[in-house]
C-alpha cells in the first residue's frame, strides 16, 4: 500500500482546502513533515487514521453520540464569526489486491452535529453498492485496525510500549493483530447461546436451580461492585486528605514548626555557649593585661632588648672591676707572703682586668635598671610575649566560633514560635491524620468485603458450571448445541496455536530489529514472550534476565520501536509507516541509529512528522538521499490556522505554498 495524496478541508488547525502529495519516489521512501509543537503534525496523523479506520481511529470514543461529538470537534474553529460548519478528509492510495494494483480514493465528509458520510472509489468507479457499514468493513479488510495501530503511531504509543512492564499494551496489540479479540467475542456469543439452549432444554427443577444460582451470582457481583465503588470513593477521600495533610505540614513548617522541637535544647546550648564565651573573654583580658602588648611592637622591643643587654653587660664588668679593686689588698698580702714574684704577677692581673673592663664601650644609659630587672624584661620580650600572642590568637578564633554558633542558634530560636502558637497547627494536622487513618480503614474494609463477595460469586459460578454440565446432558443430542460446544473448544485450540506460532515469529523479528537499532554500548538483549499473559522477558547472551526498569530511557525507546517494527512485520501487510514525533525522548546517539537504520528501511513509504529539534540539519543531511517529499507546517497566530509549505524548515523560504 502506498498513500498517494491526502486532502484536508477545514480539519482541525487547517482552514480551507489543502492537497498534499505523499507519493514517494523509488529508492526514496521518506516523506518528511516539519512543524513546531501545535502547528498541526498530529492533525496529519489523525487524518490518515480517521480516513481509513473511521470511528475505530479514536480509542476514547465508545458510542455513536460520542463519535458525532468528536467529529464536530475536528471541524476547524478560529476567532472568526464565519467558522465553517462542514469538513472533509480525502485519501488516495495504491493497493495490491489479489495480485493486481488497485487505486482507492476515500472521502469522508461531515457537518457539525451529524455523522460522517463515506464514499469509496475503486479505480475511478464509485462502490455505490456499499452502505456506510459495508464500506467501513471493506476498508478494515484492507487496513485492519490492529495492524494500523502498529504502523500509524506517535511518541505516546512508543512510550506505552516502553513502559509496559505488565505486558498489557503488548497483549492488546497482539490480540488485535491476530484477531484474538474477535475469537474471544465469538466464544462468548457461543457460551450465551449454549446457556439459552441448556435452559430451554433442561427440566423445570434444573431451570429453577440455574436461575436461582444465576440471580445469586449476579447479586454477589452487584454487591461486590458497589463495595468496590464505595472503596474507590474512600480512596478519593484518602487522596484529598493526603493533600490536606501535606498542606497542613507545609503550613506547620512555614510557621516554624521544624524548629519548635529543638527550641529548649537550643536555649540550653546557648546558655552553655555564653558561659564558655565569658570564660574565654576573661582569659583574653588577662592576656591583654599581661605580656601581650609587648608582642605588638616586635622590632622596637628587639632593639630595646639588645640595648638592655649591653647595659647589663657593662654593669656586670664594672661591678667585677669594683669587686676586684676591693679584693686587691688581700691579694697583695697573699702574694707578699708567697715565694712568687708578687709585683710582676700583680701587674699582669691589673693590666688584664683593666683591659677586660675597658673593652666594652660605655653605652648610653637610658633606663639604669638592675641586671635582675633587665633579665626579667628580656624574658618577657623574647619568650612570654610570643606565648601570650599565640594564646590571644587562639582565644580570638574560639570567640569568633562561639559568637557564630550563638548567632545561628539565636536565629533558630527566633524562627521557632512558642508552643502555644504551634498548638493550633499541630491540632489541625493531628485531626487530619486521624481522619485519614479512619478513611484508610474504611477503604481497606470495603476492599476486603468486596473481595469476599467476589469469592462468593466465584463459588456460585463454579456451582453454575457444574449445573451447566448437567443441563448439557438435558439437551443431549441437540446438534446445534453440540456443534457450538465443539466450536468453543476448537476456538481455544485456534487461539493457542495462533499465539504460539505468531509469538515465536514475533520474538525472532524483535531480536533482529533490536540488534539493528541498538548502539554498540547498549545492552545486547533478546526477548522471550509468555504465550499466556504476553509478558516480555529480556535476557542477554549469557541467558541472564534483564530488569526492564534498569534500562536507560533510550534503551526503552529503542526496545519499543523494535517491538513495533517486529509486530508490523508479523502482520504480513506492506503498509506505510506514519510516525508522529518519534525522537522526542531519545538522545542524539539513539536518534542517529533510527535515522540511519530504521526510517530508510522501515517500509516502502515512511511519513515522518518531526520538530526541528528531532530531525535537525545534521540528521536531515543524513536522510537527504532517502527523502522524496518534504514540507513545513506553520501556524499563523493571526488567522488561528496552519498552512503547509514545500521544503523542510530552512528549505521552505523560496518554495511555493501547498494549496
Amino acid at each position: 500500500m502506498i498513500i498517494k495524496t491526502l486532502t484536508l478541508e477545514n480539519f482541525r488547525v487547517f482552514s480551507g482546502r489543502h492537497d498534499i502529495n505523499l507519493m514517494p519516489e523509488v529508492g526514496s521512501p521518506i516523506v518528511l513533515f516539519g512543524g513546531l509543537n501545535g502547528a498541526g503534525k498530529t492533525s496529519i496523523l489523525t487524518a490518515i487514521r480517521y480516513a481509513l479506520l473511521g470511528r475505530m481511529a479514536f480509542d476514547e470514543v465508545t458510542s455513536q453520540k460520542g463519535y458525532i461529538e468528536h467529529l464536530s470537534g475536528l471541524i476547524h474553529h478560529s476567532n472568526h464569526i464565519s467558522d465553517p460548519l462542514r469538513a472533509s478528509v480525502e485519501i488516495t492510495f495504491a493497493y495490491i489486491r489479489e495480485g493486481k494494483a488497485v487505486e482507492y480514493h476515500i472521502t469522508r465528509t461531515w457537518s457539525s452535529g451529524e455523522a460522517d458520510t463515506l464514499v469509496v472509489i475503486e479505480n475511478d468507479v464509485i462502490r455505490s453498492e456499499l452502505n456506510y457499514e459495508q464500506a467501513q468493513a471493506f476498508l478494515l479488510e484492507l487496513v485492519p485496525s490492529g495492524v494500523a495501530n502498529l504502523v500509524f503511531f506517535d511518541g505516546e504509543k512508543i512510550a506505552d510500549l516502553a513502559e509496559d512492564n505488565n505486558g498489557f499494551a503488548l497483549k492488546d496489540a497482539v490480540s488485535k493483530l491476530l484477531g484474538l479479540n474477535i475469537v474471544q467475542r465469538l466464544q462468548e456469543d457461543l457460551r450465551i447461546y449454549l446457556k439459552r439452549v441448556g435452559i430451554s432444554s433442561a427440566t423445570t427443577q434444573l431451570q429453577t436451580e440455574f436461575e436461582t444460582l444465576e440471580s445469586e451470582k449476579l447479586l454477589y457481583l452487584q454487591e461486590a461492585r458497589q463495595l468496590r465503588n464505595d472503596a474507590d470513593n474512600h480512596y478519593n477521600v484518602i487522596t484529598e486528605l493526603s493533600r490536606q495533610v501535606n498542606v497542613a505540614e507545609q503550613k506547620l513548617l512555614s510557621g516554624g514548626g521544624a524548629w519548635a522541637n529543638d527550641r529548649e535544647e537550643t536555649k540550653k546550648e546557648v546558655d552553655s555557649l555564653l558561659i564558655s564565651k565569658q570564660d574565654s573573654e576573661t582569659e583574653l583580658l588577662k592576656e591583654l593585661d599581661g605580656c601581650y602588648p609587648l608582642s605588638l611592637a616586635p622590632n622596637t622591643l628587639a632593639m630595646l632588648s639588645e640595648h638592655l643587654k649591653q647595659e647589663s653587660d657593662y654593669q656586670s664588668r664594672q661591678h667585677f672591676s669594683v669587686q676586684f679593686e676591693q679584693f686587691l689588698p688581700q691579694l697583695q698580702d697573699a702574694l707578699a707572703n708567697s715565694q712568687l714574684q708578687s709585683n710582676a704577677t700583680l701587674a699582669i692581673l691589673q693590666n688584664e682586668i683593666s683591659t677586660f673592663t675597658q673593652s666594652i664601650k660605655l653605652p648610653e644609659v637610658e633606663f639604669g635598671i638592675s641586671v635582675q630587672q633587665s633579665g626579667l624584661l628580656h624574658s618577657q620580650i623574647e619568650s612570654l610575649s610570643q606565648q601570650s600572642s599565640d594564646k590571644v590568637n587562639k582565644l580570638k578564633v574560639i570567640l569568633t566560633a562561639l559568637e557564630d554558633t550563638i548567632d545561628s542558634a539565636a536565629v533558630n530560636i527566633e524562627r521557632a514560635p512558642e508552643k502555644e502558637q504551634l498548638k493550633i497547627a499541630f491540632d489541625e494536622l493531628r485531626a487530619l491524620e486521624l481522619t485519614k487513618k479512619e478513611a484508610v480503614k474504611k477503604y481497606t474494609d470495603k476492599l476486603l468485603n468486596a473481595k469476599e463477595k467476589f469469592i462468593k460469586a466465584q463459588q456460585v459460578a463454579q456451582r453454575l458450571l457444574k449445573l451447566h454440565t448437567d443441563m448439557k446432558r438435558a439437551f443431549g443430542d441437540n446438534d446445534s448445541a453440540a456443534r457450538a460446544a465443539s466450536v468453543i473448544e476448537l476456538l481455544n485450540q485456534l487461539k493457542e496455536h495462533l499465539s504460539q506460532v505468531r509469538i515465536t515469529q514475533l520474538e525472532s523479528e524483535f531480536n533482529t530489529s533490536y540488534k539493528k537499532l541498538a548502539r554498540k554500548d547498549d545492552l545486547d538483549i533478546k526477548a522471550s514472550i509468555d504465550h499466556n499473559n504476553f509478558n516480555v522477558t529480556l535476557y542477554n547472551n549469557n541467558k541472564r534476565n534483564i530488569d526492564r526498569k534498569s534500562m536507560s530511557a533510550g534503551e526503552k525507546q529503542i526496545y519499543a520501536i523494535a517491538m513495533l517494527d517486529a509486530l508490523a512485520k508479523v502482520a504480513g501487510k506492506k503498509l506505510p509507516i506514519v510516525v508522529d514525533t518519534p525522537l522526542g525522548r531519545l538522545d542524539s546517539k539513539h536518534r542517529n541509529k533510527l535515522i540511519e537504520n530504521y526510517f530508510p528501511e522501515a517500509s516502502e513509504q515512511v511519513i515522518i512528522l518531526s520538530t526541528d529539534t528531532e530531525v535537525d540539519a545534521g540528521f536531515f543531511d543524513v536522510l537527504a538521499g532517502k527523502i522524496s517529499q518534504s514540507y513545513q507546517i506553520t501556524f499563523d497566530a493571526k488567522t488561528q490556522s496552519s498552512f503547509i509549505d514545500k521544503g523542510y524548515f530552512w528549505q521552505s523560504e523560496d518554495l511555493p505554498e501547498v494549496v
